[in-house]
């Protein structure tokens, strides 16, 4: 057989020869090709979603239940931090400072020293006067004898009505100046007192605006001081609230700041504007308290004052700030979940005030029990089919506590 296949190999010609090794070796390379192929497969990683094919998948969104209940209602304003007693000192005289004792967040005592101006040229004048009222004083003894002999003389006819009415006149013209002598010695002693610079009450130095030996001029302002040993919060309250709660000096309100976590103090009602800012109408209220132990509560801080109204207990609805959004007309609304057709639908609202800065009360435009989108409201279409992962029930009793 061998000797056969041979033989028949020898009797074919070139070209069969050829034809027949290239077939060969095309089989061969369409093996390998095949079996590389194969193997590239099997590696291969899976084919990638497509942006179509993310988007026709069903949503996932938060869904949250809405709830009311009733609840005292309580007002919360902002408010700015201030010093019970804020005074700008200055001299009432001219002169040139030789002492500065004091120096910014120095604490002082009432009538300590706080400035010196150079005493020299008061005690001068305070020198020139004296001399000039024992001068005067003398001048107007001699005058006052003078008048009591013309009165026994006049008493007695000895001397005519010109001179008894010409010592009247030396006596009181000599007694009216020292009077003036006197005002002036007084004028001058207030003047040389003024020349020391004392502090009206227990404070701390604030601002300092002078040097040592400069010349400071009348009504200057040298130094700036504060009282924080209370401190008052002032706070802008709007028209339509004004006139819902009455006020009454000694009301007591809850005050938090924002620089102190997790507080709460009392502060005492003092005062109140019956006229309204002419730019923003509300009008300025002022609590005080008394200063924080341990604590830096600075004026120009910021406060947060709530008002609770004890007969006002109404029903709430609040939701998550975030599930509101805002049209391009800026109006307000919410995404209302439909369970049955997995899909949401617009629903305009009538938004109230920010309940700690993550709920919004709303006043009108949904009902309690219905789904709301409270995450991912603003990555949806109303045709868009949704699928709830997470829901949560609005504790109106938690919020209660939340915005108080």
């Amino acid at each position: 057989m061998k000797a056969t296949g041979i033989q028949f190999l020898r009797k074919m010609s070139v070209k069969k020869k050829i034809l027949i090794i290239v077939s060969g070796i095309g089989l061969a390379v369409l093996v390998t090709v095949a079996v590389l192929w194969f193997t590239v497969l099997r590696h291969q990683e899976p084919k990638k979603d497509t942006l179509a094919d993310v988007l026709s998948r069903p949503r996932p969104v938060v869904i949250e239940k809405v709830s009311a209940n009733s609840y005292a209602k309580d007002r919360s304003f902002p408010g700015v931090v201030n010093a019970i007693e804020t005074t700008q000192l200055s001299f009432r005289i001219h002169g040139p400072l030789i002492e500065l004792n004091v120096k910014p967040g120095d604490t002082v005592k009432k009538g300590q020293l706080l400035m010196q101006v150079d005493p020299r040229d008061f005690q001068d004048r305070i020198a020139v006067l004296e001399a000039q009222l024992a001068v005067i004083t003398a001048k107007y003894k001699n005058a006052a004898a003078d008048f009591e002999r013309a009165k026994t003389l006049f008493s007695q006819n000895v001397i005519p009505q010109a001179d008894y009415d010409s010592a009247q006149s030396a006596y009181d013209g000599s007694a009216a100046a020292v009077k003036d002598c006197q005002a002036q010695l007084q004028i001058a002693n207030h003047e040389l007192e003024d020349t020391s610079l004392i502090a009206p009450y227990d404070g701390i130095i604030t601002e300092k605006y002078v040097e040592n030996h400069e010349m400071v001029n009348v009504g200057q302002v040298v130094l700036g001081m504060h009282d924080i040993s209370r401190l008052k919060i002032e706070v802008e309250i709007p028209e339509n609230e004004i006139a819902k709660h009455p006020l009454t000096s000694g009301e007591t309100i809850k005050i938090q700041f924002p620089s102190i976590q997790n507080s709460e103090y009392t502060a005492a009602l003092r005062e109140w504007n019956s006229s309204a800012d002419p730019v923003t109408r509300t009008y300025t209220v002022v609590f005080v308290m008394d200063a924080l132990q341990n604590l830096n509560i600075f004026p120009g801080m910021t406060a947060q004052a709530s008002w609770v109204s004890e007969n006002s207990s109404v029903p709430m609805m609040a939701v998550p700030a975030r599930s509101v959004i805002t049209d391009n007309q800026g109006r307000p609304f919410i995404w209302v979940f439909n369970s049955q057709s997995s899909k949401a639908r617009k629903r305009p609202v009538e938004t109230g005030k920010l309940i700690q800065s993550n709920q919004v009360e709303i006043l009108k435009g949904l009902e309690p029990g219905e789904l709301i989108i409270s995450e991912g409201a603003g990555f949806i279409t109303e045709d868009m089919e949704l699928c709830p992962i997470h829901s949560n029930t609005i504790n109106a009793s938690s919020l209660n506590e939340r915005s108080r």
